[in-house]
């Protein structure tokens, strides 16, 4: 009697063993599929913000240009938005490459319009801020024509 009930409890705990392993992988399984999901969710989002963002620095690139078209040193334009000359040279690369991807020409600078540069470099160039005299020359000189 009592080898029987020892192997009641052994059955009943090896029952219970099994039980608990196969929630076990249930609990794991929906962690994961849950997870996946919530990846998918993040990965979506972060794609979506890239995307708002790039419409966001098309304006800012818009913008900087625009001022540019008016002739505005970019030192001045720099102080006006309270960036970096570099960023302000970066923002009008980033209006020029958009306007020749949409097979547009970027604002040009009125003619007589005061140079951003003097002798080949930026007189208005921060600290720090590398300028190599070709790309300074393709901020000054409007697409296609060399100064």
């Amino acid at each position: 009697m009592r080898e029987r009930q020892r192997e009641k409890e052994i059955k009943a705990a090896v029952a219970e063993h099994i039980a608990a392993w196969q929630a076990i992988n249930a609990i794991i399984t929906r962690r994961d599929f849950e997870i996946e999901q919530l990846r998918n969710r993040i990965a979506e989002l972060e794609a979506a913000a890239t995307e708002q963002v790039e419409v966001q620095r098309d304006r800012q690139a818009s913008a900087v240009a625009a001022i540019k078209h008016h002739g505005d040193p970019d030192g001045d334009i720099a102080d006006l938005l309270e960036i970096t000359p570099r960023q302000v040279r970066q923002l009008l690369a980033a209006a020029r490459s958009k306007a020749d991807i949409v097979g547009g020409s970027p604002p040009r600078a009125p003619a007589g319009a005061p140079k951003t540069t003097q002798s080949g470099k930026n007189r208005n160039t921060a600290p720090g801020d590398a300028v190599n005299e070709e790309s300074e020359a393709q901020i000054e000189a409007p697409s296609g024509n060399p100064t």
